[in-house]
């Protein structure tokens, strides 16, 4: 570990306190601290160069509804349903009416504060007032955190994290319960967790690559540099790390930290302690975070999530994954056999076993020949989607799927059906790769949040309205509707399987239900107590349940849910699942890229 630079001023009594601080911040030039005192707050301002007092604030009331500014020498306090500001450099203060306040939260750039009731989150800017209100269940216990770059606050709300949009309120994602309470959000999609269970935790949203990397730790705060390059961490105990966030490892340990801060410039970290106030030079790391790195590291299995599971005719089994690989899984170790560019969400088997379909948002539909290794042309559905890649400017790619994901083979092979992206039903001649049948549905895929191809000639489409949900059934030869049925359930996603007759959808509300095919008719529904993430069915109709927590569950229409039963060396989050043909062995996909294999009891 390399040693770093600490810079501590000791001889200035100005910077030494005798109680705890409750909270600091480090806007240009100077450090802002609070901390208690008999009847009420003591606000202090320093300057970082000299040390000198610069400011002070005694606030008469041991409240928290205060804020330290991180981009000037201001205290932002709640008071009798007014919004006082004091800047104590200058020693002058404002008032604006600011009502219904029980948790807030200010932006990195101190242009916006995040407020939470019992019954709303607001927006707010001291300059322009109301900017935004949701009507989103709020956060009033845990801290409100906020991306180094302001765009997007988490909040946890029933033991989960969720995501917002700073500048509308917008939702945009919601983490699975767990049980820590110290997060930060970087401003490219990754979220640092310090859970109670398994340490450090890091998952890229854009990826959903997940990485324990400090399993001994429990924090009760993780903050984030301005730069995005370091990762503070803090312990009960006061024990302080510094991780590096392009590999996760401790760069410097503290201890006797209370409270801790990053200077605008992100080059100090400063700490206020039983030392006092100290600083820690980020300098040195600078130059060696930017050199570029080659990583030796073997890999046996997926690099991301597993997106796709599947067992050949031969007995192999096969995954795909966000990698953007597939591999051959034998006696614990794989071989690649594809590499795509883009990550993979769906993978199909042809019923010889010789093909490939494989689709994504990012990737389009292709179709991949195991036996010759290649690529199989498939005629365009004539529209394309154009994206942007990082060092590679613009590409277009055709025939891409939509989040439903939805693609599947015919029952003799000779068919690839899938839902395109602008609501196309599309069907291609697998051995010519002609293009057979396209259609434009915008009114009835639009909507699609799930979707089965029945090998038979139907494709079934779940979609969640504002209305209702409904569930569609078409003739994918021909693109006719045969049947609509709504349905009593909440479809904002949806995960659907079939056998024979039947119809197994699980859906946001946490319901499995089974459905006839040919009528839509509801015949049983049980209650999942954990996130469905995937589905299987065995050839005797059970039905094999994946969830969020890493959990597999069994079901069988008119028997009780069993489970939860959590494989061996497996990982977070089960995503995909696939049986054996003789049903004795159950292959799992993580998120963390693992596949886990279990010998199954009878089913």
């Amino acid at each position: 570990m390399r040693e770093l630079k600490m810079q501590q001023t000791l001889g200035n009594p100005s910077f030494r306190h005798e109680t705890a601080l409750f909270s600091m911040e480090a806007p240009p030039g100077f450090v802002l601290a609070a901390h208690p005192g008999r009847r009420g707050l003591h606000f202090r301002l320093w300057a970082i160069a000299t040390g000198e007092s610069r400011g002070y604030l005694y606030w008469p009331a041991l409240s928290r509804k205060y804020l330290l500014s991180p981009t000037r020498p201001e205290v932002l306090i709640s008071h009798e349903e007014k919004l006082i500001v004091y800047n104590l450099e200058d020693n002058t203060s404002t008032e604006r009416p600011l009502p219904g306040v029980a948790n807030w939260a200010i932006s990195p750039g101190g242009n916006q504060l995040v407020l939470a009731s019992n019954s709303s989150l607001r927006g707010f800017s001291s300059e322009r007032g109301f900017l935004w209100e949701s009507q989103d269940a709020s956060c009033l216990q845990f801290p409100i955190v906020f991306s180094p770059d302001g765009s997007h606050f988490v909040l946890r709300n029933d033991d989960q994290l969720e995501i917002f949009r700073s500048e509308d309120g917008t939702k945009i994602f919601k983490w699975p319960r767990r049980k820590g309470d110290a997060w930060a959000l970087d401003s490219h999609g990754r979220i640092f967790v310090g859970d109670r269970e398994s340490g450090l935790l890091c998952w890229d949203l854009a990826s959903g690559l997940l990485q324990a990397f400090h399993p001994e730790s429990d924090p009760r705060c993780l903050l984030l540099s301005p730069c995005e390059r370091f990762l503070a961490a803090l312990a009960v105990s006061g024990q302080q790390q510094l991780f590096r966030t392009d590999t996760l490892e401790i760069v410097h340990r503290g201890s006797s930290v209370g409270v801790q801060a990053f200077t605008s410039d992100g080059r100090l970290l400063s700490s206020g302690g039983d030392h006092g106030v100290s600083f820690l030079s980020l300098a040195d790391l600078v130059e060696p975070f930017d050199a570029p790195k080659q990583s030796s590291r073997a890999h046996s299995g997926h690099r991301r999530p597993v997106s796709g599971l599947a067992w050949l005719p031969d007995g192999a089994l096969i995954s795909s994954g966000w990698d953007g690989r597939v591999l051959r899984w034998e006696s614990g170790s794989s071989t690649e056999l594809v590499r795509l560019a883009a990550p993979i969400d769906v993978m199909r088997v042809s019923p010889d076993g010789s093909l490939l379909a494989l689709g994504g948002s990012n990737l389009g539909v292709v179709l991949w020949d195991l036996r010759a290794n290649q690529s199989l042309g498939l005629a365009s559905a004539g529209h394309s989607l154009t994206i942007w890649e990082r060092g590679k400017g613009t590409r277009d790619f055709d025939g891409w799927l939509t989040n439903a994901g939805i693609i599947g083979f015919s029952k003799d092979g000779s068919k690839l059906v899938a839902v395109l992206g602008y609501d196309y039903l599309a069907t291609w001649d697998v051995d010519t790769g002609r293009l057979l049948y396209c259609e434009e549905k915008p009114t009835e895929l639009y909507y699609a949040s799930g979707g089965l191809v029945d090998p038979r000639g139907f494709l079934y489409v779940a979609m969640g309205l504002a209305v209702g949900s409904e569930l569609t059934q078409y003739n994918w030869r021909t693109g006719e509707k045969k049947n609509l049925w709504k349905l009593p359930l909440e479809l904002t996603t949806a995960r659907i399987a079939g056998w024979k007759e039947r119809l197994f959808i699980a859906c946001s509300e946490g319901n499995l239900s089974a459905l006839d095919s040919t009528s839509g008719r509801l015949v049983d529904q049980v209650k999942l107590p954990e996130e469905c993430l995937c589905l299987h069915c065995s050839t005797n109709g059970m039905v094999i349940i994946g969830t969020a927590r890493g959990g597999i569950f069994f079901w069988r229409e008119n028997e009780t849910l069993r489970g939860p039963f959590r494989p061996t060396h497996g990982g977070l989050w089960s995503t995909a699942l696939a049986l054996s043909p003789c049903d004795r062995t159950i292959a799992v996909g993580h998120g963390n890229g693992v596949v886990s294999l279990a010998e199954m009891f009878s089913l």
